[in-house]
């Protein structure tokens, strides 16, 4: 079990290591450091309005953003956790007795963008890699940009965080808050707080490494073609955004359910297909192997289940690989995805979560997957090796 402890300097430092599953975060969202970008950085955008004349407000909204963004903080201290030099362990600097820090910590991730005139779709494609998460506070649309590694917080935790965050706003809590108190809600890692033993059974340890090594001996995957540019950093990611009218949102559902499909399959059926037929003849045969985000909130106990603990990475990946997929149309493709989410045995795969999230790590530590990285995830004494002490 990974606990949070002081530092023994005497500093007002507090620390823990990661968890298996912190550490599979922290290995993929870094392969792209060196070049000045983070993959899976979490950008939250929320657009809001307030009353033109707030009853009972005394300060302006940039003051009340700020000091809500500072309350938020004592109740949620994951929010001003950061990742350690050797990438194997978090700190959190507690500020009690140290106005200076609290102040250097609003300076860093408080940002109010009072000239932009974009939004905060077309911002944060230009925006580097935040050593802290940070709230953006865009006045001018009326925004808000959340950011954020992905090994901190998911997509739900954000929405559960920034629901109290209005919260604090709405009910301009003047108390001042005891700094210090926080450190009692610093979280644990994900496999502490699912109550997992600290060591698998051979069974499922043997499971979860068989399940990473079985997906990495499936590539390579069908996939769009690229043209690699060693000399050439990544230029700034874009996202496409497609709405449905309401009308369009019932039509898609209906049609769904008349052929015994779910949305969340047809669309999964569609990307599949597109992908495919966008991919170069010679591999279009080939697996399609993706990554799909499971949420596992509801199968954490008490506290953690709450949203008292929204800052932490509550979910792990999903690894499907699909099979014969030259042999299929839309319906059997979208079939073929609902049989395999179906299939999961959550209980094994959660007991399993310690020895695959390890693995996975391996895997994405070795680079691209082949054979002989399979293979060598299938050792158990090189799954000890590689990440001591875990």
């Amino acid at each position: 079990m990974t606990a949070w402890a002081r530092r023994d300097d005497d500093s007002d430092i507090y620390i823990r290591s990661c968890g298996p599953m912190e550490h599979a975060y922290v290995t993929m969202v870094h392969t792209t450091r060196r070049n000045g970008r983070e993959d899976f950085i979490i950008s939250y955008i929320l657009q809001f309005r307030e009353d033109t004349d707030p009853s009972g407000s005394r300060l302006p909204l940039k003051q009340r953003l700020c000091e809500a963004w500072k309350a938020l903080r004592f109740e949620h201290p994951m929010i001003a956790v950061e990742l350690g030099h050797d990438r194997q362990s978090l700190l959190y600097v507690s500020t009690v007795d140290q106005e200076s820090s609290m102040e250097e910590w609003l300076a860093e991730t408080f940002i109010v963008d009072a000239g932009e005139q974009r939004p905060a779709g077309a911002v944060f494609a230009e925006l580097r890699p935040p050593r802290l998460m940070e709230l953006r506070f865009l006045p001018n649309t009326g925004e808000l940009l959340l950011r954020s590694s992905h090994w901190r917080i998911d997509g739900a935790g954000c929405s559960l965080l920034m629901d109290r965050f209005f919260d604090i706003m709405a009910s301009e809590r003047t108390a001042s808050p005891t700094w210090g108190e926080e450190i009692s809600r610093l979280p644990p890692a994900l496999e502490d707080a699912l109550q997992l033993p600290s060591e698998a059974s051979p069974r499922h340890q043997k499971w979860g490494q068989e399940w990473i090594s079985d997906f990495g001996a499936a590539s390579p995957s069908v996939g769009l073609p690229c043209r690699p540019n060693p000399g050439r950093n990544p230029g700034n990611p874009g996202r496409e955004l497609l709405i449905l009218s309401e009308e369009d949102t019932a039509t898609l559902v209906s049609a769904c359910k008349t052929i015994g499909i779910t949305v969340t399959a047809a669309l999964h059926a569609a990307v599949i297909l597109q992908t495919r037929k966008m991919a170069p003849a010679e591999i279009r045969s080939n697996n399609f192997m993706d990554v799909l985000m499971c949420d596992l909130r509801s199968y954490l106990p008490e506290p953690y289940i709450t949203s008292a603990y929204a800052v932490m990475i509550c979910s792990m990946p999903q690894l499907g690989v699909f099979a014969s997929l030259a042999e299929r149309e839309f319906l059997g493709t979208a079939r073929m995805v609902m049989e395999s989410s179906r299939s999961y045995d959550m209980h094994t795969m959660l007991q399993s979560l310690r020895p695959a999230s390890v693995a996975f790590k391996q895997m994405l530590d070795m680079g691209a997957a082949s054979t002989e990285v399979s293979e060598r995830i299938r050792d158990s004494s090189f799954y000890v090796e590689k990440i001591p002490g875990l």
